[in-house]
């Protein structure tokens, strides 16, 4: 004879600061030593030790809609805010976790099979996989995940650098995969372009380029158009640091004039 299912609700107390968790679990087996799925609890089992913790079958019902109907009524919105509770969400909303387990029960390989033959449960599978991904506890779960993996690994990277190893290790993958070759890279048959009278900067197809120049656009990006403008002007006045390299060609080939700074007059005017 087959076991019927219990429809349990349970109360987990912490033995050494009295907090409570209540929930719901449906199981063949009343002594299966579940103890719960949520976040907090779990944190706090993990923190004090399970042994300091005892579980209490509270209810147990015939049905499933009697299960949830009492935990709604018990987890509610003023239990919530009691500061001695674990509980992060309302109970009677059952939660991603409770159904996977139960589908998972049935194997993945029929599980597709209703997913592929029965419209209302595939429907069905879906809303509780949304409901489970966006509810309050999956949220707060995915962003304590984060948090733990950057203090585990410590992602930060100031004041750190590659080992020349690993330098050329990163290169020779580069060059096997191409990195940034070819339409690998963002900018492919891209180019910048700028005009100094707008003082503006864009990225274009180069396709595009012929009708930009005719309407006063030069080759080449210009990030910072005020020190752009304090080069140019001292290039111009031949009085402090800069000097143009080859400005009419530049002008003629449709590119931002290039400029360098001129090392000897900046060490005479420094002394």
């Amino acid at each position: 004879m087959e076991e019927k299912y219990h429809y349990l609700i349970y109360q987990i107390t912490n033995l050494l600061n009295n907090k409570i968790y209540i929930g719901l679990h449906k199981t063949k087996n009343i002594n299966d030593n579940y103890m719960g799925s949520g976040l907090k609890l779990k944190e706090a089992i993990k923190k004090f030790g399970i042994e300091n913790f005892k579980k209490e079958i509270l209810f147990d019902f015939e049905t499933e809609e009697e299960m949830i109907q009492k935990e709604a009524e018990l987890v509610n919105k003023d239990f919530l805010q009691r500061n001695d509770v674990y509980n992060i969400t309302r109970g009677g909303n059952i939660g991603w976790g409770h159904f996977a387990a139960e589908w998972g029960r049935m194997g993945a390989h029929k599980l597709q099979e209703k997913l592929n033959s029965d419209s209302l449960f595939k429907q069905e599978y879906f809303d509780h996989l949304h409901k489970g991904l966006n509810s309050k506890e999956a949220k707060l779960k995915r962003s304590n995940s984060i948090k733990e993996h950057w203090l585990k690994y410590n992602h930060n990277w100031l004041g750190k650098h590659h080992t020349d190893e690993t330098k050329k290790k990163m290169s020779m993958i580069h060059k096997l995969n191409k990195h940034q070759c070819g339409n690998k890279n963002s900018q492919f048959g891209k180019c910048w372009i700028s005009n100094i009278e707008l003082k503006e900067s864009k990225s274009i197809k180069k396709f595009e380029l012929n009708q930009y120049i005719k309407e006063g656009w030069l080759i080449g990006r210009i990030i910072d158009f005020n020190k752009f403008f304090e080069k140019y002007n001292d290039c111009k006045t031949e009085s402090k640091f800069f000097h143009f390299i080859d400005f009419e060609k530049d002008i003629k080939e449709n590119i931002i004039p290039r400029m360098l700074k001129n090392k000897k007059k900046s060490l005479q005017l420094n002394k």
